[in-house]
């Protein structure tokens, strides 16, 4: 009998930690929800708070001085720029890319022209040859 209470007992703890397995895993399971939950409330929070942040500082008007400083600088960079690759140009005698633009819609207008005079003299030459 010896033999086979220490089978019944070895089966007894078997279960106890199949069953303590099966519940840690359970505890686990509901730890990792528990935790993704909480992640993201907490990121909704951290969203909700960033935005809450954000809007504060636009209407601070230390940022506003700020943002309207930093875009009449970047104006001003921007025609500095400008006005010394004009200059540039100028002095290497260079065309911008507005003055070509500008030239080549002439050009395209002129070889426009050039067809219709060439067409109008074909067809001239045409009736004077039936003529």
């Amino acid at each position: 009998m010896s033999e086979r209470s220490d089978s019944n007992l070895f089966e007894q703890g078997r279960a106890r930690f199949e069953s303590a397995m099966k519940d840690l895993e359970k505890d686990w399971k509901r730890f990792q929800e528990q935790a993704a939950e909480r992640r993201r409330e907490f990121e909704a929070r951290a969203e909700g708070e960033l935005k809450r942040f954000r809007a504060e500082l636009r209407n601070n008007p230390w940022v506003q001085r700020f943002e309207e400083r930093v875009n009449s600088l970047r104006e001003d960079a921007g025609k500095t720029i400008s006005s010394q690759l004009d200059a540039l140009f100028d002095t290497l005698r260079l065309a911008s890319a507005s003055d070509v633009a500008t030239l080549r819609e002439k050009v395209n207008e002129l070889n426009r022209k050039l067809r219709e005079l060439e067409q109008a003299q074909t067809e001239s030459e045409r009736t004077h040859r039936t003529i």
